[in-house]
């Protein structure tokens, strides 16, 4: 650049004492102040930034491990008080984790493995795994990275996970090499944004970005409660990510980077401590997990969409905001706060699963539809809790679907310790092939559906009035909502009505009475009650008027009596007669 303003300098000095150049001096100096304007814009403006392709890991069969296993393995080893075994039992039953996930071969064993050497082994075989697909799927080079950044948030050994990469696939010696750890959840999007701006600083080159947890050295092996949530949710995977600034690769990416933010809220001596590693009353290490942690998220989650929605959205939505924001801060009127309409600014959406409460809650919060929140859930479903590589999960679960399209957005979100919440929008240049898709779903698309992840009643979208009648007594994870009355039959015992729950109301809008183990199939309108008692029962369709009952011929006699009751408690409506 230096060289450039010389020559254009000598150029305009010239046009003063060159005969030949003195009558068109004034137009020579005019182009050349043009043209390095020209330069120096073009040379300000950061380069773009596109990802070529990504892999998620996916553990061999000897991996596999059900509920069932763990638990056993967690009562073989001994360390779980009776009271401690139940809730975890029940953790894992409201979890939104399938009958099989991967754990690491190590905690298979019996004893468990716990050395330092079977952690390292762990990490190793995910992220060499990874990076051995991508390098195949991209055919790039090792020795044409230039940049390497790797997170692990709570095994750091020495030497570092990134010495490993270099060392594993002998790359150049003027790599510029990062170790994160102890960023939490949210790291994988960080990592990305920290790629960017070296990608940026440095263009024309590659950076190689991978994100994974260790599951041997996170393990908490004590009977604090609020410790054990991360043996139940956190499960083995990995993922690893090939970003580019050289303008020829955006002919054969998958994505362009638009967009990077992050928000950090530890200022907050709650959020701070909301998720934390410490020592227990044994002086066993695991990592905590505050009752806050929920409003720790939405208060962070309000902050960063605060500043993400004048970059992403849609006029219509930043003047609806704009004005919502106006009326409550300067006019004081007392409103809720909009929440902007996210589905028009973004087609997939691939939030990190830290949950199923907290899918739930995310769900709710930016009013998305089922279909939206189907990677998440689907993720968990299969592969637990993976950390900070789950928004890449995700995302290969949109594409293993078919659902990526040319000039399709998507919304990374992940959030974790610290309290961060850290977004990375994509924009696919390319419709996605599916046939030649290599992913960790591709052989798990077919053999798993949405429906899978409904633990009976708690996706169902309950109403407002609403009274529902369940087997189960796990009642509690429902989403309630003022007004609503719940029945619960608990097995083996007569119908109880659940007050524990919430406070009850006698409302005349919709009944659902259900005696199946699932509510799912229930089309419920309002001013109606449906009845599902059996196999062969349709449901029933009650007027305002007067009830119509429908029954199927193979009902059991004790379906008759348990239905009129629960009619007759809950509404007092008039009990049916048969004859």
């Amino acid at each position: 650049m230096n060289i450039l303003f010389t020559f254009l300098l000598a150029v305009a000095t010239a046009c003063f004492y060159v005969p030949e150049l003195k009558q068109r001096g004034s137009i020579i100096i005019a182009s050349c102040m043009a043209m390095a304007m020209l330069y120096h814009f073009l040379m300000k403006r950061p380069c773009k930034v596109y990802l070529v392709d990504f892999a998620c890991f996916k553990p061999s069969v000897a991996c596999l491990c059900s509920k069932e296993t763990l638990l056993d393995r967690a009562k073989r080893v001994g360390f779980l008080s009776d009271e401690n075994y139940k809730l975890v039992t029940k953790i894992l039953d409201r979890s939104g984790l399938g009958p099989w996930t991967y754990v690491p071969e190590g905690l298979l064993a019996i004893p468990p493995k716990l050395t330092l050497d079977e952690a390292r082994k762990e990490t190793d075989t995910v992220l060499f795994g990874a990076v051995d697909e991508l390098l195949e799927k991209t055919g790039i080079e090792a020795k044409d990275i230039g940049i390497l950044v790797v997170n692990c948030c709570l095994f750091n050994p020495t030497p570092s996970l990134s010495d490993s990469i270099i060392n594993r696939y002998k790359l150049r010696g003027n790599i510029l090499a990062y170790n994160l750890s102890g960023m939490g959840c949210s790291a994988g999007v960080l990592a990305v944004d920290f790629a960017k701006q070296l990608l940026q600083a440095h263009p024309n080159s590659y950076a190689l970005v991978l994100s994974t947890e260790n599951e041997i050295s996170s393990m908490y092996w004590g009977n604090n409660p609020s410790m054990l949530l991360v043996n139940c949710l956190f499960r083995m995977g990995g993922s690893a990510a090939l970003l580019s600034s050289h303008p020829s690769d955006r002919r054969r990416a998958k994505y362009q980077l638009l967009h990077t933010l992050r928000t950090h809220v530890g200022a907050d001596d709650n959020s701070y401590s909301c998720v934390f590693q410490e020592e227990d009353e044994e002086n066993k290490v695991g990592v905590s997990l505050s009752k806050e942690l929920m409003n720790v998220a939405r208060d962070a989650l309000k902050v960063h969409i605060t500043s993400l929605g004048p970059l992403v959205l849609p006029l219509s939505e930043k003047i609806k905001f704009l004005s919502n924001l106006i009326e409550r801060k300067v006019l004081k009127t007392k409103i809720e706060s909009y929440m902007p309409n996210f589905k028009l600014a973004f087609e997939h959406f691939c939030i990190h699963t830290g949950g199923r409460a907290v899918l739930d809650r995310m769900q709710k919060s930016l009013e998305l539809e089922d279909w939206h929140m189907e990677p998440s859930r689907m993720t968990l479903y299969r592969f637990g809790n993976t950390s900070s590589s789950s928004v890449w999960y995700e995302l290969a679960y949109c594409e293993g679907k078919g659902r990526v399209k040319k000039g399709d957005r998507v919304w990374q979100m992940a959030f974790g310790s610290g309290f961060k919440c850290n977004t990375a929008v994509w924009l696919a240049l390319n419709t996605i092939d599916v046939g030649s898709c290599r992913s960790a779903w591709r052989d798990e698309i077919a053999q798993v559906s949405p429906s899978q992840t409904s633990t009976r009643v708690d996706r169902h979208n309950l109403h407002y009035g609403s009274t529902h009648l369940n087997r189960k007594s796990d009642l509690d994870c429902l989403d309630l909502r003022p007004g609503e009355r719940h029945l619960d039959l608990w097995p083996n015992s007569d119908l109880k009505l659940c007050s524990s729950l919430v406070p009850l109301y006698i409302c005349p809008k919709p009944a659902h009475l259900n005696l199946w183990d699932e509510l799912a199939c229930l089309d419920l309108h309002l001013g109606s009650a449906c009845l599902d008692p059996s196999f062969g029962l349709t449901s029933l369709d009650f007027g305002l008027d007067r009830p119509i009952w429908t029954f199927g011929l193979s009902m059991p006699i004790s379906i008759f009596t348990m239905g009129q009751f629960a009619l007759t408690f809950a509404f007092g409506w008039p009990a049916p007669t048969f004859s």
